[in-house]
């Protein structure tokens, strides 16, 4: 009976959305701020199922983050009115809720909700940089995504993961919805191609990160940067293309984050990057 149940554990691990066991291809292509620059994911994991006022909403003025139960205030969320005065809102300009680092270990502190992050490091910060959206339903299965708002952030980032676990937070999570310490344990990637532009007032830097994450109630990760070059002048397309026959390798259970960062002012950003994920054996 025992060798029965693992088996079928097994079985439904592999067939659960996450990452692949064979060599997989990563990409990314960013033209627009909602068009595949995501920062993270959130989703309620708490026991009023079933609501169709169960959200979150990104104020537009703002970029705040408003957590509804059954239709009125999430009281998990920021019950300590820590991160601004309001129970359930996260003020992200607050000088304690400032950086996804600290939003991410507010909203995992909760029973009721999770946050992954995806292109977001723990140090950027999220004063206004999030792409705002009206409410929206926060049991979806595959929870919802949180993009950056390039024009603010000032940064353009597209994680070198599989292309569906971008959106889809079950990647990260247990279906009881318990985080994933390090849901690229056992993985490595492997930078093929990068390419990309941005209009920008200063300077602009292709960033490539490989790092290290810990999801839990209290998280940190550890980022190590793997090769930093300027991108070409404002508005002109430059291509990275010395890893095409020796990639450039990320560090063994971490993911690859690649990045366009400008200092000033700027706007219509482009990028495009392409990768190996692949089994360390």
């Amino acid at each position: 009976m025992k060798k029965i149940i693992l088996t079928l554990a097994l079985v439904v691990l592999l067939a659960a959305p996450g990452f692949a066991q064979t060599d997989f291809p990563v990409f990314g292509n960013i033209s627009s701020d909602t068009a595949g620059s995501v920062a993270a994911l959130v989703k309620y994991v708490g026991t009023t199922a079933g609501s169709a006022t169960t959200d979150l909403a990104c104020d537009a003025a703002t970029g705040d983050l408003a957590f509804r139960v059954a239709g009125v205030a999430s009281t998990t969320v920021n019950s300590a009115a820590l991160c601004g005065a309001t129970v359930g809102t996260i003020d992200v300009s607050d000088a304690d809720c400032n950086t996804w680092g600290e939003v991410a270990d507010t909203i995992n502190a909760t029973a009721d909700w999770r946050v992954v992050l995806v292109g977001a490091l723990r140090s950027d910060s999220t004063d206004n940089t999030t792409t705002t959206f009206a409410v929206t339903a926060a049991q979806k299965v595959e929870g919802i995504a949180l993009y950056f708002d390039s024009a603010v952030s000032l940064t353009t980032s597209i994680a070198l993961i599989p292309e569906n676990c971008k959106t889809d937070i079950r990647c990260f999570m247990t279906p009881n919805g318990q985080l994933l310490e390090n849901p690229y344990a056992g993985r490595q990637a492997d930078v093929r191609w990068i390419e990309g532009l941005s209009t920008y007032a200063t300077t602009g830097t292709f960033n490539v990160y490989s790092v290290k994450p810990r999801n839990k109630a209290v998280g940190s990760e550890s980022v190590s940067t793997i090769y930093s070059e300027a991108t070409g002048a404002s508005t002109v397309l430059k291509q990275l293309t010395q890893f095409q026959y020796n990639g450039l390798r990320g560090r063994p259970h971490e993911k690859v984050i690649v990045r366009i960062t400008d200092t000033g002012a700027s706007s219509t950003f482009f990028l495009r990057a392409y990768g190996i994920q692949k089994p360390i054996q």
